[in-house]
């Protein structure tokens, strides 16, 4: 092709056409810019498609990360319910409201859990990569509201290390033969034991604090789980 375009160049020289010759030579140089032009272009309109086919992968595992945390959240939510419950219970029984304590999972007075988002630990550093504005801002606000719950979460193991469990076992709550002879998590605290000590000091803060902390960690969660959801309905809309 630029054999045949040289040709016709030299021709026009030889035939004194100079005019011509330099309009032609203005046109051939724009089909060489244009042609420049096409194909930065195609690389662009390519390395776009690119960019969207990488994003669809992202929003894929950011919904599958997503619904993983969403199973932990449902189960830390009926574990604060259960707590909530427990804490109430006490307070009626200690106040009069009830004449016997019956207490579901016990066990969970003394045990403590801490919260790792998924989604979180997987596309921490995803964020910049994506191009939709709703979506960098709700996975965002996602993020700030995973981190606040983990913050209560942390309080509330170190009040569980710190102060609950100490106290149960100084003062004999704990059942020893439970423990060491595995029994059933029904049996671990000791509940007439645990009736003696419902004007203790300690068991009213350690009543207060656990109903407080764990109303706020319900909460957040709560919370979390409907950002979880908006997000999921969000993404997935966004691959339709």
């Amino acid at each position: 092709m630029l054999h045949f375009f040289r040709r016709i160049r030299q021709g026009l020289l030889i035939k004194g056409k100079t005019r011509t010759y330099f309009w032609y030579a203005f046109g051939e140089m724009l089909l060489v810019i244009l042609g420049i032009l096409i194909a930065l272009q195609i690389d662009n309109w390519n390395d776009q498609q690119q960019l969207i086919r990488s994003e669809k992968v992202l929003y894929e595992n950011i919904i599958r990360d997503l619904k993983e945390d969403q199973a932990q959240l449902a189960y830390h939510m009926e574990v604060n319910n259960s707590l909530i419950n427990i804490f109430t219970k006490l307070y009626e029984r200690m106040s009069g409201k009830t004449d016997s304590l019956r207490l579901d999972q016990p066990i969970l007075l003394i045990q403590s859990f801490n919260y790792s988002s998924v989604v979180v630990d997987n596309h921490r550093n995803d964020v910049d990569q994506i191009l939709d504005e709703q979506i960098r801002y709700w996975l965002n606000n996602y993020f700030s509201t995973t981190n606040e719950l983990q913050i209560r979460k942390k309080e509330e193991v170190e009040e569980v290390k710190v102060t609950r469990r100490p106290f149960f076992v100084d003062e004999e709550i704990l059942s020893l033969d439970a423990v060491f002879k595995q029994g059933s998590p029904q049996d671990i605290i000791n509940f007439q034991m645990l009736e003696q000590k419902l004007e203790h000091k300690t068991l009213r803060k350690i009543m207060m604090t656990g109903q407080g902390s764990n109303q706020i960690i319900k909460s957040f969660t709560d919370q979390l789980l409907q950002d979880n959801r908006r997000l999921v309905a969000l993404l997935e809309r966004k691959l339709e």
